[in-house]
């Protein structure tokens, strides 16, 4: 298979890839409930009361899987919305002419499924604009660093548009920010950048300003209290960071080896 095709290929995956919300994680974005520690405290109301039968079917499920076993299964904000609201505005249940307490204890969201999601989308930015410039240029090394420039681009573009479709398809709760965490990945990311320019220029010119980034976001973490001045953070850094350098190290083609390689159309020329 010729790199051209090659790198359609990983476009077409990568679109795939990009569409993952579409299919995977029905549930990401929302944050899910169990209804916990059921109790009975006796045949008077003893506060926010809300009878059985009012509730929806959901949660009246929930319920009695509470009062059966401990803990019910879960209760989702979106998919469950209904549910969540009936259940997170009252504390007790009248059942059978009885009150009930209860607990309704968060599960947190996807946990390693967030996770996944953002490697799934970081991943699919990188066959999008590995499979796009090698289809241009019908080589298996494409990148040059203006080229990886569109890596962490692309992956803050993606993780936003991500947030974004959480809240509004998936009735996630608005985070804080929608671009803090997606900028953090773009940062990390764009080593891809400095690996790049490295084998391009073929010198470790391009690691110079690094290293003052290093220092002074460990100086930003020990004064805010997130980190010490052991070195730790440099090492994290750097744990974090090489995997996206030698990416864009290993994809550009230093500029001995571009200059001499022919272009495809001259190797045909030259087979025939």
């Amino acid at each position: 298979m010729n790199a051209r095709s090659a790198g359609v290929l990983l476009v077409v995956l990568g679109l795939a890839l990009l569409a993952h919300p579409l299919y995977l994680f029905p549930h990401h974005g929302e944050t899910a409930y169990s209804v916990t520690n059921v109790q009975q405290v006796g045949e008077q109301s003893p506060g926010e009361t809300v009878a059985y039968d009012d509730l929806p079917p959901v949660a009246r499920d929930r319920f009695e899987q509470a009062l059966d076993r401990e803990i019910s299964d879960d209760v989702w904000t979106g998919e469950h919305a209904a549910a969540y609201e009936a259940l997170s505005n009252h504390e007790y249940v009248r059942y059978r002419g009885e009150y009930y307490e209860y607990r309704l204890r968060g599960s947190g969201s996807l946990g390693m499924g967030g996770i996944l999601r953002m490697a799934l989308s970081t991943l699919a930015v990188i066959l999008l604009v590995v499979g796009v410039f090698a289809a241009r240029t019908d080589r298996y090394r494409p990148l040059t660093p203006r080229r990886t420039l569109w890596i962490p681009v692309g992956v803050f573009v993606a993780l936003v548009a991500t947030e974004y479709y959480d809240v509004l398809v998936g009735d996630a709760f608005e985070p804080q920010s929608y671009v803090l965490l997606p900028a953090m990945a773009a940062a990390f990311v764009s080593m891809s950048v400095v690996g790049s320019a490295v084998r391009d220029r073929g010198s470790l010119r391009p690691l110079v300003p690094v290293a003052p980034l290093v220092v002074a976001g460990t100086m930003y973490s020990v004064a805010t209290g997130y980190g010490s001045a052991d070195g730790g953070g440099a090492v994290a850094f750097a744990l974090v960071t090489t995997p996206w350098f030698l990416l864009g190290y290993g994809l550009t083609a230093a500029q001995e080896s571009a200059a001499w390689e022919p272009a495809p159309q001259d190797v045909a020329n030259l087979e025939e």
